[in-house]
């Protein structure tokens, strides 16, 4: 059985090349920023663009929202559909594990496009296999994408702060234990975690590898 919003290193190197087919690089190290860009460059999966998290993933930091707030919207369909991406293409978003790879396919989701997936293993499994890498950039091709926001996918922080005060929800804190009990801080300006939230660390046993729950 095959997961939805997946796709297997086998069945991605049937396709590329396609036409209706794009892939992105979502390579990112919160401590250098750049080191993804740089490993992309030294080698991706043939015909993948690259998307950076603070320039194409995000927009610029203000006072509220993070230290990477949702991107403009606008720009965001424009950068894919510079990379070729219309409504109705097969997009490919993978990673080195790090998870930037998961918020590109939740974005590209939620401006309205369908046919997004992950793909399974990610850059590393790709490599393990043996799979064609190159290090020559992709032309820039013509696309278009209208942003069609779907709802339900985020909440405003004055209700999310109602609702806790009330028990009516449970906050998960998705970093290290470490981070989140506040004993080391590498990238935020203070230590520890939103009151009230708990502690599931997606890092621990990640293999990079998404599995079906059978029921």
């Amino acid at each position: 059985m095959k997961a939805p919003g997946l796709i297997e290193p086998d069945d991605l190197a049937k396709r590329l090349g396609d036409e209706d087919v794009v892939v992105f690089d979502c390579r990112f190290q919160l401590t250098d920023p750049e080191a993804g860009e740089r490993a992309y460059r030294e080698g991706h999966i043939p015909g993948a663009f690259y998307l950076h998290l603070e320039r194409d993933l995000s927009s610029p930091k203000r006072e509220h929202g993070g230290r990477h707030p949702l991107p403009d919207w606008q720009a965001f369909a424009a950068r894919l559909a510079e990379s070729g991406v219309r409504q109705d293409s097969d997009v490919i978003v993978y990673d080195a594990g790090e998870g930037m790879a998961a918020r590109a396919w939740w974005l590209m989701r939620h401006i309205g496009l369908e046919r997004v997936r992950l793909l399974n293993g990610g850059w590393q499994r790709w490599i393990r296999e043996g799979r064609p890498v190159t290090a020559e950039l992709p032309q820039p091709r013509p696309g278009h994408v209208e942003v069609r926001l779907r709802a339900g996918d985020t909440v405003d922080v004055n209700d999310v702060r109602e609702a806790a005060r009330q028990g009516k929800l449970v906050l998960v804190d998705a970093r290290s234990r470490a981070r989140y009990r506040g004993d080391v801080e590498p990238l935020d300006p203070k230590a520890g975690h939103i009151p009230g939230a708990v502690n599931h660390p997606w890092e621990e046993g990640a293999s990079g590898r998404w599995h079906v729950a059978h029921t």
